[in-house]
């Protein structure tokens, strides 16, 4: 005798769970797709700016401290893209999550405006 008996399964999966999990993938992938370029934009630019700093210190004194050169290169480029990066891919999120919600609730047949408050925290 079994513990449970084995309930009737629906093998169809719900409309809204496969609504919500490819808002949430094209979001996660947009996301990405902006970060990363930013932040090796900063550090990119840190080291070109630690290296100028650094050659203008050898050519004006002769010598230069490494943790204050890469501080002062470092924490306005990279820290600046750290602060930058989010804001910017919240912006395009928030863009594209308009259209998004409209086509996916209309490709699995759910209330817009539920879905829009479903989805509410992705912005």
């Amino acid at each position: 005798m079994a513990y449970r008996e084995q309930g009737e399964q629906d093998d169809q999966p719900d409309p809204e769970s496969l609504a919500i999990a490819e808002i949430t993938r094209r979001t996660s992938r947009l996301r990405a797709f902006i970060l990363v370029p930013l932040l090796l934009l900063g550090l990119a630019a840190g080291g070109m700016a630690y290296v100028v700093l650094r050659d203008l210190q050898f050519a004006s004194r002769g010598a230069h401290i490494p943790w204050l050169t890469g501080i002062v290169s470092f924490f306005p480029t990279f820290g600046g893209s750290l602060w930058l990066a989010p804001r910017v891919a919240d912006f395009f999120v928030r863009r594209a999550l308009r259209g998004w919600r409209e086509e996916l609730a209309t490709e699995h047949g759910l209330d817009l405006a539920q879905f829009e408050e479903t989805t509410r925290l992705l912005d």
